[in-house]
């Protein structure tokens, strides 16, 4: 089985990230404890659109910290993936992240 490549990466972390690259996506998964089948179920789904994302110069991390998805964005149902733009410009991904992750995420 192959390692994600997906970076896992604290609140500290993103915030640096985001402040880095103009694009950014990020999947929260909130804590995996408990539901590692869940979240090693995403990463897979999301390794395909991650190579996606990498040819178009966006980041792709994910963060396990449930408070700043809740106070930047009111976040509360997790795992959830949004996209940020220069930072502040955010957009969530409105599909089941289950199922294969649909190529509907306007990446131009």
């Amino acid at each position: 089985k192959e390692e994600s490549v997906i970076e896992v990466v604290t609140k500290q972390m993103l915030e640096e990230i985001l402040e880095e690259e103009e694009y950014v996506a990020v999947l929260y998964t909130g804590s995996c404890e408990g539901k590692a089948d869940l979240c090693e179920e995403l990463l897979e789904n999301l390794e395909e659109l991650d190579n996606e994302f990498d040819d178009k110069g966006i980041a792709f991390v994910q963060t396990t910290d449930e408070e700043y998805p809740l106070l930047k964005h009111s976040l509360t149902k997790l795992p959830a993936l949004g996209i940020y733009r220069n930072k502040d410009h955010f957009l969530l991904y409105e599909g089941d992240l289950t199922e294969k992750v649909k190529r509907d995420i306007a990446l131009n």
